[in-house]
């Protein structure tokens, strides 16, 4: 009804015919497109359990469910299509969850592909002794025993694994850049942190003791068949060198907010994307940091404001929307 009611009050006269063969159009259309599925696996590392989503292709109506900040579309449990285009790991930023980049998520899976978003337990594996279950770590790690997880459970056809994809924001920026083939350089982090400009986390005396108990070989792992990646304001920066990326011969998306108040200095998503020769750049205009994450619920926005709400020339929603295009459209144009 809203079709016909758009169609009788626009500007112009339309005739039956065409209001038919519009129907007909989006009909057509309807019938072969996807929705987005969803289910939930336990992964277990170090003798601890973690948790990650599955989002996939399903003919199952969605249903809406609220986690947190964000209001999620999807079918929960639903039969997985057979027909998937590849796979994705999906990564948040420090301190968020497996629903911070939902409506990427949502997006992909709708369009054909298998989505992989870990919880990581941040602040978690800060508090830990053991170096194993730092975050600079353990998100990469998890990251890799997730994707061997799901391809030995045979919920996704295993031809969907000779095409998989990496994307992240913040720390999830910094996890896709090490799994896109990105280097860590860890002694490059002592000198960095006695400049007076160094920040206070990554630089914290035991953060420090902690990562010198780990070797680059840790953290450097890689995927097989890997076809692009997406760094939405990498975090971790100063990890990377100026030939950390010389070896990268897949395409890069690098996403950064012109006024990043949280990824800061001259370490930052800018930095990163000069040192990838196979890179595009996007820099969205009077955008902050939170740009990246999931537009929030509306009944979220004004209790959680600093994460929830742009400048007002920033509309998330849009932002969202065309990079979400932008992705679909690298990962597509990036399978073998």
């Amino acid at each position: 009804m809203r079709l016909l009611r758009t169609l009788q009050t626009g500007g112009g006269a339309v005739s039956f015919v065409s209001v038919l063969s519009l129907l007909f159009f989006f009909i057509s259309v309807t019938a072969f497109a996807s929705n987005a599925g969803i289910r939930y696996f336990s992964l277990p590392y170090q003798e601890h359990d973690f948790e990650y989503a599955l989002w996939y292709p399903t003919k199952q109506a969605e249903t809406k469910h609220e986690f947190g900040l964000y209001e999620i579309s999807a079918a929960k449990n639903s039969p997985v299509s057979a027909d998937i285009k590849g796979v994705v790991v999906l990564s948040h930023g420090f301190g968020g969850n497996m629903y911070g980049q939902h409506d990427t998520a949502e997006y992909l899976a709708r369009n054909g592909y298998a989505v992989v978003t870990l919880t990581y337990p941040d602040m978690w594996g800060l508090k830990q002794r053991d170096a194993v279950f730092h975050p600079a770590h353990l998100r990469p790690k998890l990251a890799v025993l997730s994707l061997e997880d799901l391809r030995k459970s045979g919920t996704v056809n295993k031809k969907a694994f000779s095409n998989i994809y990496v994307a992240g924001f913040s720390m999830g920026g910094y996890t896709a850049a090490v799994l896109a083939g990105g280097k860590v350089d860890l002694g490059l982090l002592k000198s960095f942190c006695e400049r007076p400009d160094s920040p206070v986390l990554l630089c914290l005396p035991i953060n420090q003791r902690k990562l010198a108990k780990l070797k680059n070989a840790d953290i450097n792992l890689t995927l097989p068949n890997l076809r692009a990646a997406v760094l939405m304001a990498p975090a971790y920066g100063v990890l990377f060198g100026g030939d950390s990326f010389k070896n990268v011969k897949i395409p890069v998306s690098v996403y950064a907010a012109e006024f990043d108040s949280v990824v800061t200095g001259d370490k930052n998503a800018l930095y990163v994307a000069s040192i990838i020769p196979n890179k595009t750049l996007t820099v969205i205009k009077n955008a902050d940091h939170m740009v990246f994450i999931s537009p929030c619920a509306e009944n979220k926005r004004e209790k959680f404001y600093d994460l929830c709400e742009d400048d007002d020339s920033v509309d998330r929603i849009s932002v969202h929307g065309k990079m979400n295009k932008d992705i679909l459209h690298l990962f597509d144009n990036s399978q073998q």
